[in-house]
This record gives C-alpha cells, sequence and structure tokens, in this order.
C-alpha cells in the first residue's frame, strides 16, 4: 500500500497515495504557493510561516526561515518518526516543487494555507 505519512503535531496520520482529495489539496497548495511566498515577504506581527515536504515518505512541517529562488530554507518543525537522522529544529532546505502544503499561523491557528490539513480533518 502506497501512502503518504502525513506527519501533524504529536501523530502521524497515513493516506493512500493514490487518494484523489489529497492530490487536489497537494496541488491547490503548490499553485498557492506565490500568495505564501509574497506574504511571508512582508510578515505581520505574530504571523509564523511553514511549508510540508517528503522527508524519506514522511511528510513533515517545517519552520520557514528563508526562501532563495526555488529552495526553502527552515528547521523541522515535527520530531521525525522513520527518518533516523533527522531530529526536530534541525536545519532543512527543500525545493519549491517539493513541497505538499503550506499554511501561515496567527495566534497559533492557521489562517492561511493548510490544504491537506484542512482535508484530514474532515
Amino acid at each position: 500500500l502506497n501512502v503518504f505519512q502525513v506527519e501533524r503535531i504529536g501523530e502521524i496520520i497515513q493516506v493512500d497515495a493514490e487518494d484523489d482529495d489529497m492530490r487536489r489539496a497537494v496541488l491547490q497548495a503548490r499553485d498557492k504557493f506565490p500568495e505564501f511566498h509574497i506574504r511571508q515577504s512582508r510578515p505581520r506581527p505574530g504571523e509564523r510561516f511553514y511549508v510540508k515536504a517528503p522527508f524519506a515518505g514522511e511528510h513533515m512541517w517545517i519552520d520557514l526561515v528563508r526562501i532563495s529562488g526555488q529552495s526553502i530554507h527552515g528547521h523541522l518543525a515535527n520530531e521525525p518518526r522513520s527518518n533516523p537522522d533527522l531530529r526536530i529544529g534541525d536545519a532543512v532546505k527543500v525545493v519549491v516543487s517539493e513541497l505538499t502544503d503550506w499554511m501561515i499561523v496567527a495566534n497559533c491557528k492557521p489562517i492561511l494555507g493548510a490544504f491537506t490539513e484542512h482535508l484530514m480533518q474532515q
């Protein structure tokens, strides 16, 4: 069984890699990434920025540090479960085309994005 192994804070949710709704959510996140990129360049007070990307099949949130060209730099916001070489807080770099979600958080709540998160909460 092919699955997206999606890390939410404190839990792992497995989603079938062939799930059409999940694929649409990922495509929506990628299509709307320019909105995220613009917004993170002019943050409002209290906003935090995250992207989700796969690491050896485990999709984890990254606390954004900067975007440089097609590279996203940040620190892992989740404790990896299936990759012993990574730890929460590790500096990581991913390519924009690999991201599977993004979100902007204010007052500890997502205010924009979180496309796959919204789907998993249904």
